[in-house]
């Protein structure tokens, strides 16, 4: 836990999505923060290719997936532990403590 790793999903070209992801622990919970890179690589946002994303993280389907859009906003990626199921979005609070575990367990945007 604790470093993030920028991924390319997607095998077709100009379909790609970059993202870089962390697995946090906060107090006894468990998240995977996703940011999304692609104002900054190209390629479709993780927004427009959650299914994609949803099935990348498959390995962590026991924690909630929080994610950071093009616009700097942290939402939720809803899923059942194989397909994504729609998004869903934070409190406030919620999106500052973000904000900080990602920083405090990533170091930057990327």
């Amino acid at each position: 836990m604790g470093s993030a790793q920028r991924v390319t999903l997607s095998a077709q070209p100009g379909r790609e999505i970059n993202l870089a992801f962390c697995e946090v622990r906060d107090g006894e919970a468990k998240y995977m923060l996703v940011v999304d890179l692609c104002d900054e690589l190209g390629g479709r946002s993780v927004t427009n290719g959650a299914e994609e994303v949803i099935h990348y993280l498959q390995p962590h389907a026991d924690q909630r997936v929080l994610y950071q859009d093009t616009m700097s906003q942290w939402d939720e990626l809803k899923h059942n532990g194989l397909d994504f199921t729609g998004f869903a979005p934070l409190s406030h609070e919620m999106r500052h403590r973000c904000d900080e575990l990602w920083l405090e367990n990533a170091g930057s945007r990327w």
